[in-house]
This record gives structure tokens, C-alpha cells and sequence, in this order.
């Protein structure tokens, strides 16, 4: 007599259990990758917030200097652009003009309170200065010649204002600049 066992399951049953199985892999997948887009708009969210909340305090920090500067303040990336050449530098030239200095020592002393408060001091991972070029060359020099000058001048304009805001700051902030 042919009879079934407990121990033999019809040869139909087993797509079953391979099927429940996959479904049951497919749901925790799914949980997974709902807990990590979860995860990651939350981290967004907090990096959007972070980065409203350093421009507001850098806006109402420097509001009122903000024109007589002609600076402004990216809202998006908190940078802070100081739109007045002629305040600046020399056309053609890296030496900083006496203007200038008496700003970045308005400027950068109050700009470190902010980046390195409590509030942002971990958030903030870079600070960078850039140093744009001068047209002054262009009509002097060949194109491929201006361009290197050019190149070579924005690098020293911006040792130039490092080495100044550098010597202006206190020590122990020193160690946290270099970090960043």
C-alpha cells in the first residue's frame, strides 16, 4: 500500500513554502530600505536646518556691516563674498589694501564665534578662502600667460588673507583652523 507520511510532503507543497519564504525576504528588504530613505531625510533635514540656522546667525551677526562692506551671504552655503575689488587689493597685486585688513579683523574674530559655538563647531568640516584674479594683465599678456598669472595670483591672494586673518587670531583657535 502506497501511504503518505508526515515526513513526505506532496511534491506541490514545497513552491509553497519557498514562496512564503521569498515574500518573508522581500517584506524585510523593504523594511530595511524604508528605515534607511527614514534615516537619510532625517539626515538632510538636519543638515538643511543646520545650514538656515548658520546663515540667520551669520546675517544678524554682520547685518548692519554687510553693506558698508559690500559683502554678502550665500543663504544656502553661508558663504561670505566681499564684492568690492578696489577695497581689496591692487589690480594685479596680493598685498592687501588697509581697508581691507581693518574689515577682516571686524570681520573674522566675530565670524569664528559663530562656526566655532556649540551650535556648529562640529558641523562645520571646511572653511575655505578664495581669491579671485584681476583683469589687469589681459591686454599685457598672451591669453594662455594671463591665464597662469591669474592662477598664480588668486593662490596669493588668498595666503595673503589666511597669513592676515592668521596672525589676528587667538592661538587656541588656531589648532581648530588648522583642522578645518
Amino acid at each position: 500500500m502506497n501511504q503518505l507520511t508526515t515526513a513526505d510532503p506532496p511534491a506541490e507543497d514545497w513552491w509553497i513554502n519557498i514562496a512564503d519564504m521569498m515574500t518573508g525576504l522581500m517584506m524585510l528588504f523593504m523594511f530595511i530600505a524604508v528605515a534607511y530613505m527614514t534615516s537619510i531625510q532625517k539626515t538632510a533635514t538636519s543638515y538643511f536646518d543646520m545650514q538656515k540656522s548658520l546663515y540667520e546667525d551669520l546675517h544678524n551677526e554682520f547685518k548692519s556691516d554687510l553693506l558698508k562692506w559690500k559683502a554678502v551671504i550665500d543663504p544656502k552655503t553661508g558663504t561670505v563674498s566681499f564684492k568690492e575689488p578696489d577695497i581689496l587689493f591692487l589690480p594685479g597685486s596680493s598685498v592687501l589694501r588697509p581697508g581691507f585688513q581693518e574689515v577682516l579683523i571686524d570681520f573674522f574674530p566675530r565670524y569664528l564665534l559663530i562656526v566655532r559655538g556649540k551650535k556648529f563647531e562640529e558641523s562645520v568640516v571646511e572653511l575655505r578662502i578664495e581669491g579671485h584674479t584681476s583683469s589687469a594683465w589681459l591686454s599685457q599678456v598672451m591669453p594662455d600667460e594671463a591665464y597662469f598669472k591669474n592662477m598664480s595670483l588668486s593662490q596669493d591672494r588668498t595666503r595673503s588673507v589666511l597669513q592676515f586673518v592668521w596672525a589676528n587670531v587667538k592661538p587656541e583657535d588656531r589648532v581648530w583652523l588648522k583642522s578645518r
